[in-house]
Order: structure tokens, then sequence, then C-alpha cells
């Protein structure tokens, strides 16, 4: 049983393949589980009326292609008597209002998703399920619906997504729904997760850059000119003063938090390929 008033953002994290969105489809009771009985803010999903409190945002391909973001949405709008105003605040934050009101079929995979998000953001429903809603996404779609998410979770609703991309776990929640062996159970992943600095440094500084890191007992993996570094400083800025006072040119970094992977490799049996 899952409650709006316990988590906020749960990931479900699992291989292709292991039912990750068969899961998603009972619970919105669009499949009919096998046995035993499976129960909302406590009703039985056989209630319609509990679907008053949950949505269900399937992949893209749920939205009809000769209709707009703007049809979609004020259909929506119109039948569960939410105020259009509402739409069009939440076309606005999640920035649509240059192609909402054109067909879908002219939309890339990323305006999409920010419109099954926009659905999310005017329903306010009490949960919410999200089936891989940031697979393919170029950079400011991944962001802009990541902040909506957020958004929405900050709002009291649960969110129950479903997704195998590991860094953006992270940057959203510290609770995943594991399932292995036909078993599903719930992590609060916090204590794996630490705060990493990945740069990149030109061929020829490689061993001096792993000789700075190893005298001030840095832990950290290496792969080529890429290191990723444990930082005690969220910001990374230790490291990057360190590098730069010793004449060690970063041609580029970035700052993310992990956990959620390594986690995932204990469970699912991955070894890595770095080195040390």
């Amino acid at each position: 049983m899952l409650s709006h008033q316990i988590f906020w953002n749960i990931w479900i994290s699992r291989p292709n393949g292991a039912g990750k969105t068969t899961l998603l489809n009972v619970l919105s009771h669009l499949y009919l589980p096998q046995s035993g009985e499976i129960k909302l803010f406590n009703q039985t999903i056989s209630d319609r009326t509990i679907f008053d409190n949950v949505s269900f945002l399937q992949d893209s391909s749920v939205l009809y292609p000769y209709l707009s973001a703007k049809d979609h949405l004020y259909f929506i709008a119109d039948i569960h008597k939410i105020p259009r105003k509402r739409v069009i605040d939440s076309v606005e934050y999640l920035d649509m209002t240059d192609y909402w009101e054109r067909n879908v079929k002219f939309y890339s995979l990323g305006m999409k998703q920010r419109t099954l998000l926009a659905i999310g953001l005017i329903s306010n429903s009490k949960l919410l399920f999200l089936d891989e809603p940031l697979n393919g996404l170029d950079p400011t779609s991944m962001i802009l619906i990541r902040e909506a998410i957020k958004k929405m979770a900050n709002n009291g609703q649960t969110i129950l997504i479903s997704s195998h991309n590991l860094n953006e776990i992270d940057k959203v929640t510290h609770d995943i729904l594991f399932i292995k062996n036909q078993k599903v159970w719930l992590e609060n992943i916090y204590g794996y997760q630490k705060n990493i600095l990945k740069i990149r440094v030109d061929t020829k500084i490689i061993n001096k850059t792993k000789e700075m890191l190893e005298i001030n007992r840095y832990d950290y993996q290496a792969n080529g000119t890429s290191f990723e570094i444990l930082s005690h400083q969220e910001d990374g800025a230790d490291i990057i003063n360190l590098l730069i006072q010793n004449n060690l040119q970063i041609t580029s970094f970035e700052k993310y938090i992990a956990g959620s992977e390594q986690r995932y490799k204990e469970l699912f049996g991955v070894k890595s390929n770095g080195s040390t």
C-alpha cells in the first residue's frame, strides 16, 4: 500500500523486461493480477472511484497525433472541472507555449513528454504513475521534466516512476522500489548516495592527476582521461582548486550525486570496469 503522506517520489528500478511497466498496468487496473488484492488509499482498485485520486501517464503513444497539446489539456481540464488558468500555468512552466497549438504528430519526443507531464501537473492527483518519463530526451526537456516532477512532489503528490536511468534517480529521490526474482521491495538509498565530481584531463597529465589524487587520499575511478572522484563537498571545489594549484588543467567537469547505481550493482551483480 502506498500513502502520499509517507513517500513523495518513488522510482522503480530493474533491468528491461523485468516487469516495471506490467506493475504499473496492474496498479492502475489495466491488467488484472493472477492472484491477491491491490489496495490504494485503503480502497481496492476494483472500485473505480479510487481513480479520482490516481493517474497513470503512459508513454507518448497514448497521445492523439491529430490533436494538439492544447486540445488534450483543455479536454482533461474540462472533464475534471479544472480551471483553464491552471493549464496555462503548466504550459508556461514547461516552456510549451511555442508549440502547444500544433498537432502532436509534429512533436519531438521531448515535446510529447512535456505534454504528458503537463497533464500530471493540472490533474493534481494524489498518486501519479509515470512510465519511463526521461527516456531519450534532450537535456532541456530532461531538466524541465525533472523539475516538474519535483514541483508535483512538493505540492503533495506521490509519484511512482518506472525508470532504468540511475543517474536521474539520485537527482530526485532516495526511495526506490527494486524488482528481483518476482519480488518487489522498497529501499531508502540515502546511505549510498555520495557527491561525485567527474573531470576530464589532457592525456599528458593522466599519471600526474592520479598521483595528486592519491597523495591527497581521494577515492576515484579512472577510465582513460576521465576521473570520477568522491568529493566531501557538494560542489567539488576542493578538488578543482587542488588540481589548478598544481597546474593540472581540467578540460571539462560535471557534478552529480551517485548512490542508486552502487546499490543496483550489489543487488544485480553488475561489475565495474573502472580501476583505481
